[in-house]
């Protein structure tokens, strides 16, 4: 895990524990009132094996991932769906000023999914 990997999966990490801090295990590292950043400095090894571990365990719901459920033979291309998000959003626009159709789609495909509670 790279440093701006680290940083992006130490925020979603941090964000999926929406009362407090029970169960974060930086935070299970504290000495009383200390924060998050004094334990980070105190032990970034442990620091990064905790957000790699959590990260490994609570890998993000894609639109892909959540089609793939429901479609599980589905064609891939690339890495993505092979299906226009055109042909499932009605209102969807394409930009093709700034990106080819495969980057498109694949943005769109491998995009974090938004549950329905939101």
């Amino acid at each position: 895990m790279d440093a701006v990997e680290y940083l992006k999966e130490y925020e979603r990490m941090c964000g999926s524990f929406r009362k407090g801090c029970g169960g974060c295990g930086i935070y299970e590292l504290r000495r009383g009132g200390e924060g998050c950043q004094s334990i980070i400095k105190r032990h970034p090894e442990e620091a990064v094996a905790i957000v790699e571990r959590w990260s490994a365990e609570h890998q993000p719901k894609t639109r892909q991932s959540e089609l793939l459920k429901l479609f599980p033979n589905l064609k891939i291309e690339n890495g993505a769906a092979a299906i226009c998000p055109q042909a499932v959003e009605k209102d969807f626009e394409c930009n093709f000023d700034q990106k080819t159709c495969e980057e498109c789609t694949r943005e769109y495909w491998l995009s974090e999914a938004e549950d329905e509670e939101s």
